[in-house]
């Protein structure tokens, strides 16, 4: 799902419409208008690789990650309480001098697979890669493709993911020392306001 910031909806005119035309006009327009607030922000919204009709179970889970809380697990449920997704929430560490975390990184897989689902493609042979394949990592760094407290959103068969940290905690040397990761799997499309801002 990609989006062109630069796009914008042309109308020209043309004269002579009847009434209904024009009425059917102005409710399309309406109704699109609607579903353009309803959306997160597209520029760090993506539609997962993985397509289906499975729905996790509504929930928000609020992690605190920290230099002693490192690594975070959970099998999420289906709406009938059985297992579907793996989630996993590991750091990236550096070993040597100046040991710390450069990021965390959010997996999750299906039961059967390592294969992350947090991304618009599967292709092992991908030789480019832009923002929308980086919203599972959460990187402090200069050189990052999505800022590390962006919130984040993405279509997942048929549920959906809302990511977002808190509270991060840099030391002098820019590694992370903790953060708060809000994590909301929902089955309806966000609206505007359940977007944390941006």
């Amino acid at each position: 799902m990609r989006h062109c910031a630069g796009c914008r909806l042309a109308f020209c005119s043309v004269g002579g419409h009847s009434k209904v035309v024009k009425t059917l006009l102005a409710a399309s327009l309406v109704a699109l208008s609607g579903l353009l607030v309803a959306q997160p922000s597209p520029k760090y919204a993506i539609k997962s690789w993985k397509a289906g009709n499975a729905q996790a179970e509504p929930q928000t889970l609020n992690i605190s990650l920290s230099t002693r809380d490192r690594v975070y697990q959970k099998t999420i449920n289906d709406l009938s309480g059985h297992p579907l997704y793996r989630l996993l929430v590991r750091p990236v560490v550096f070993i040597g001098p100046g040991d710390g975390i450069v990021a965390w990184h959010v997996y999750l897989t299906t039961l059967d697979s390592n294969q992350n689902l947090l991304t618009p493609s599967d292709s092992l042979e991908q030789e480019e890669y832009e923002t929308p394949d980086y919203l599972w990592w959460f990187y402090p760094g200069k050189n990052r493709l999505v800022p590390i407290d962006a919130p984040r959103a993405v279509q997942l068969q048929a549920s959906y993911l809302l990511l977002k940290a808190t509270d991060v905690k840099v030391n002098d040397a820019g590694q992370l020392e903790g953060m708060q990761l809000n994590i909301t799997f929902a089955n309806t499309p966000p609206r505007a306001d359940d977007a944390p801002a941006q």
